[in-house]
Formats: C-alpha cells, sequence, structure tokens
C-alpha cells in the first residue's frame, strides 16, 4: 500500500517512524518491505529486534508466531489478524480502511485507527503502547473471542444461502 501513497523518500521516513516508535517501547517487530527497492532497504538500519520481509510470507504461517498486528487495515489482513486472535492496530491509507479500524477500536480488538498521513513517532509509539502494554490483555481477550467466531463460521454455506435467496427472488 505505500508505494501508492508514498514516493521513495516518504516510504523510507515512514519505515523510519515506525522504527522510532518501536524502539519507545522496546518492542520487537516484522516489517514488511515488499514492494521497496533495494537501495532503499540497504540504507535502513538493523537490530536484533526486527525482521525485515523483502518477499511475501502467507498470513496463515506469520500470524501463528505473532502477538499483535500493525497493518493498513484492508479486508483480508484484518481477517486474517483476527481470525489468528492477534490485536491489531490499523494504519488507514483510505477505502474501507478506515471503517474497519474503527470496528477494531468499537470492538475493543485494538486502539483507535490512525491515518496514515497523520502518522508520526509520539502518535504511533502511544498506538503501539497502548496496543502491547496498557490495553494488550483486554485485546487480546476481544480477538481470541472474535476469532472463535470466525473459526466457527460456516462461510460457504452462507454465501450458498445468499445466492439461492437472490436467484428465488
Amino acid at each position: 500500500m505505500m508505494g501508492t501513497m508514498f514516493e521513495a523518500d516518504e516510504k523510507m521516513e515512514f519505515i523510519r517512524k515506525i522504527l522510532l516508535a518501536l524502539d519507545r517501547n522496546n518492542c520487537k517487530a516484522v516489517i514488511s518491505l515488499v514492494g521497496f527497492e533495494n537501495k532503499d532497504i540497504s540504507k535502513l538500519s538493523t537490530t536484533d529486534n526486527i525482521l525485515y520481509l523483502t518477499h511475501g510470507i502467507p498470513h496463515c504461517w506469520l500470524f501463528l508466531h505473532m502477538s499483535a498486528t500493525i497493518h493498513h487495515g484492508g479486508a483480508g489482513t484484518t481477517h486474517a489478524s483476527l481470525r489468528y486472535g492477534l490485536p491489531t492496530l490499523v494504519l488507514s491509507f483510505g477505502a474501507d480502511q478506515p471503517f474497519n479500524g474503527d470496528r477494531i477500536f468499537i470492538n475493543r480488538l485494538g486502539p483507535r485507527s490512525i491515518p496514515i498521513r497523520q502518522t508520526n513517532v509520539k502518535i504511533l509509539a502511544n498506538a503501539i503502547r497502548d496496543l502491547m502494554i496498557d490495553n494488550y490483555n483486554i485485546y487480546k481477550t476481544s480477538a481470541k473471542k472474535i476469532s472463535e467466531l470466525i473459526k466457527n463460521e460456516d462461510v460457504l454455506s452462507h454465501c450458498v444461502r445468499l445466492i439461492e435467496a437472490e436467484l428465488t427472488e
């Protein structure tokens, strides 16, 4: 998503903001750099607390190893993070993402969503502290509950019923 919103310099500045906010909270993180140019990646600082991904990894494998997620709030990533019972922070770009971020917040699955253009180190550091420290147990409990609902939902049968209802009208 960053490629659609930011030029190369802006992407690197945004990553630096993320790194500073993570450092302020002493958090470990996996940061996706898929879509970044190699010349940009080589400029990033390295630390034992940060793992940079340069290739896509399926959520179904990655999220099994996470404590929480911070992402753009697209429907697929939001669904995957909640399916795996992960507290979530949304940094929304547009489209359905602000709505999904609001649902995360309203249902106590994570902090209030932050529009990507309003993200700065202080706001992001505070949101990460809220996600990972201050309210982690609340968010985790809510995420576990929604995870069970998602896992037990019979999506295919529900879709078939909706299609059949439309066809019979």
